[in-house]
């Protein structure tokens, strides 16, 4: 049975603040206190003015001024204590809150580093922003906003309620038969409430990912003259959502005048029976103006519960999403005690399968062998399986069948941060963080000096370009790297890896955004850096592989070929197609 996600957010994340909670919830009560009493004394304020004029008009007295003004004084005290009271209780609420928030969002944060790479390529990216962006920020905004009411209006209800029953036990009698039928009036909307607000935020949540992904693919979008259909989607969408809002707030805008006619009904109880226990002389006039107040009073509580259903309802929806990603299965290694002892980075790949989730094997019975210092290419047709080679060796996943080994050690039982250390890696879709752009060549080796930078940068022939650059190496990356191109962004990837001075390395494509004239003078360059270590190259441009120790030719998942450049040549096989 699945936990209920509030039950399982304080005893995950707030039960170590119950020392907070518990005084936050002394002073509620403190401030529920003042609040119950001061309608009482003002009650009493009227009950001494009309019997001040009754006495007045028979000659037999006047307004006792001393007693009000006393009585007064006293309400405006309990004014100031509930006033500090309530203030206290805000505070240690939120600082709870908000460290509860904190923990959730760390526990977030390291969970998404210990997800395997699997996980980020069958999920949409964008629900998973809105995990961690939106879904916490919203349970951040409103959970202190709901459990400050809660609080708020639980004492002020059991201390009105105390109260009322030592005033007159039948007049607090009926005031309190009023909550069952509120609840049951809030209960029925409520239900109603539910499934349609959490259909408009499943509308939302589709229409927002929808806009990002239309802004982010805007250049795309026009090369192809595709807005009309774009702006079609997007009004079906915003319709769909319109609907779904309407149909929400129209149900719960029943929920304001049906609360209201049931408390007019209990106004006109309390004065009438009021009315009548005034006259036998049970109660004083004062006494109904105090139930009249304790009656709105005990009102919002319960019509509170109305209003902020459907916030938590959706406190609710995002918490279960933060906890369905929190409980999925990371992975689990026995290697990451297993220290590589590096020594000359000799790769073999025997009878290597893949697939991924259980579909057709991508790789099907792969056999490599490449000494170390050596450099080997592969080459093949997109969806070959080239990249999916690639990142079994980073260990981007597991589940493989046969053996992949370095330096005779199988890499499953090597830690991957050691193994991750020894290797330099460009991929197919580079990526630079938001910050300088010394920064992200540093990024792999953050105690870089500047001299070790502007060498990797003049490796990777894109030391030019920055020195070009306003800001040289402090020029600012936006958050979306778009206000370089891609070839340079590409170029400082390749400075990354080349900074970081790995034992083997890995390109996927790593030069395919380059220009022809660039890419010449960086592979001039690269084979300087390649020396005496290990290099694996997928690559579509045979120009940059000719050298290479061995090639290898892959289709559906298969080594077809095998060779140097000029054996597969003579062979006239796939290889020579390619040429």
């Amino acid at each position: 049975m699945k936990t209920n996600p509030l039950l399982k957010f304080y005893k995950e994340y707030l039960k170590n603040e119950k020392f907070r909670i518990f005084f936050a919830i002394v002073f509620a009560l403190l401030a529920g206190c003042a609040a119950s009493i001061g309608p009482n004394e003002l009650g009493k304020v009227t009950t001494k003015i009309i019997e001040g004029i009754t006495k007045k008009v028979y000659g037999t007295g006047g307004i006792d001024f001393t007693y009000i003004n006393n009585l007064l004084l006293m309400v405006l005290g309990l004014f100031i204590i509930g006033l500090t009271a309530s203030n206290i209780q805000g505070k240690l609420i939120s600082k709870s809150i908000q460290n509860a928030i904190s923990k959730l969002r760390n526990a977030v944060n390291k969970k998404i580093n210990k997800l395997p790479i699997s996980y980020f390529e069958n999920k949409d990216e964008k629900n998973i922003l809105t995990i961690i962006d939106k879904d916490i920020e919203l349970i951040g905004q409103y959970f202190t906003i709901i459990v400050n009411e809660i609080l708020t209006c639980v004492s002020i209800f059991l201390m009105i309620v105390v109260v009322m029953f030592t005033i007159n036990v039948a007049m607090a009698i009926i005031t309190v038969i009023m909550i069952p039928m509120l609840y049951l009036v809030i209960s029925i909307i409520s239900g109603k409430v539910k499934p349609k607000n959490k259909s408009a935020f499943e509308k939302n949540d589709k229409l927002s990912s929808y806009s990002e992904e239309v802004l982010s693919n805007r250049k795309l979008i026009d090369s192809i003259n595709n807005k009309e259909k774009i702006l079609n989607r997007f009004e079906r969408l915003n319709k769909s959502l319109g609907i779904a809002n309407e149909k929400n707030q129209t149900t719960s805008m029943l929920l304001e005048p049906l609360v209201t006619l049931v408390g007019d009904l209990n106004y006109l109880i309390i004065a009438f029976v009021g009315a009548n226990l005034v006259i036998k002389g049970i109660i004083s006039i004062g006494d109904i103006q105090t139930f009249i107040f304790y009656n709105r009073f005990l009102s919002k509580p319960v019509y509170m519960v109305g209003e902020i259903s459907s916030i938590v309802f959706s406190i609710i929806e995002a918490l279960n999403r933060i906890f369905d990603l929190l409980d999925e299965e990371e992975i689990i290694s026995n290697a990451e005690d297993n220290h590589l002892v590096f020594k000359n980075g000799d790769i073999s790949i025997n009878n290597l399968c893949f697939n991924y989730s259980n579909e057709i094997e991508i790789l099907k019975n792969i056999n490599i062998k490449v000494d170390g210092g050596k450099k080997i290419a592969i080459v093949g047709k997109t969806g070959s399986g080239k990249t999916t080679l690639i990142k079994l060796l980073m260990k981007f996943y597991d589940g493989y069948k046969g053996e992949i080994l370095l330096d005779n050690n199988e890499i499953s039982k090597i830690s991957t941060k050691d193994l991750r250390d020894k290797i330099g890696i460009v991929l197919q879709n580079n990526y630079l963080f938001e910050g300088t752009i010394k920064d992200n060549i540093k990024y792999g080796k953050q105690d870089a000096t500047d001299e070790e930078i502007e060498k990797a940068a003049k490796i990777a022939q894109v030391h030019d370009y920055i020195e070009s650059l306003p800001n040289k190496y402090d020029t600012f990356i936006n958050e979306n790297s778009n206000n370089i191109s891609m070839g340079q962004k590409q170029l400082i990837c390749i400075a990354r890896m080349i900074l970081k001075e790995p034992q083997i390395i890995l390109l996927d494509e790593a030069t395919n955004l380059i220009d022809i004239e660039t890419e010449k003078k960086l592979q001039i360059a690269m084979n300087e850096i390649m020396k005496n270590k290990t290099c694996i190259i997928v690559a579509h441009r045979l120009s940059t592989i000719v050298d290479s120790d061995e090639i290898l030719v892959v289709e559906s998942g298969q080594i077809k070929e095998r060779g140097k450049h000029e054996d597969l040549i003579k062979l006239n096989g796939l290889y020579a197609r390619y040429v």
